[in-house]
């Protein structure tokens, strides 16, 4: 949302996106947020976030509204390079997917993927067997990549 409303107003835009498993959309749920719901991210929870993000009136806020959910942006060109994260067991997978393609199809350079066997938050789990550790070496790089 900030390098959309930066490069909107022609003002400087941030070096790169960072998005790990990013909440786009709040406009519609996704195929994933309904099939993994519960799993670790529990729909309440997304609604908690939700709450946290728009305020505590989140029912006068337009979930239409770019700067609500940056995936139904008419217009994505000139943003910098992204970083897009997702994990494979989260409800908020189709829409980080979504958001980086929409964002590849408008010239941006992303570099994406997703952590098949993880769920949302993964990144804070450092300290369990060896692929959440593989996981973060990975976005680190990435975000070095992006940052060069």
């Amino acid at each position: 949302v900030l390098a959309q409303r930066a490069a909107g107003r022609g003002e400087a835009v941030p070096a790169a996106q960072v998005l790990v498993y990013p909440a786009t959309d709040f406009s519609r749920r996704s195929p994933s947020r309904g099939e993994l719901a519960g799993v670790v991210l529990t729909d309440d929870g997304i609604d908690e976030a939700e709450l946290m993000y728009l305020g505590t009136v989140a029912s006068g806020h337009d979930r239409t509204d770019p700067a609500v959910s940056p995936l139904i942006a008419t217009e994505l060109a000139g943003l910098p390079s992204a970083v897009v994260v997702t994990a494979g067991f989260d409800p908020l997978r189709d829409e980080g997917d979504a958001y980086a393609e929409a964002l590849a199809a408008a010239g941006v350079p992303v570099d994406h993927w997703c952590e098949d066997g993880w769920y949302h938050g993964f990144a804070q789990f450092t300290g369990v067997g060896r692929s959440g550790p593989a996981a973060v070496r990975r976005l680190t790089a990435a975000i070095a990549r992006a940052l060069a």
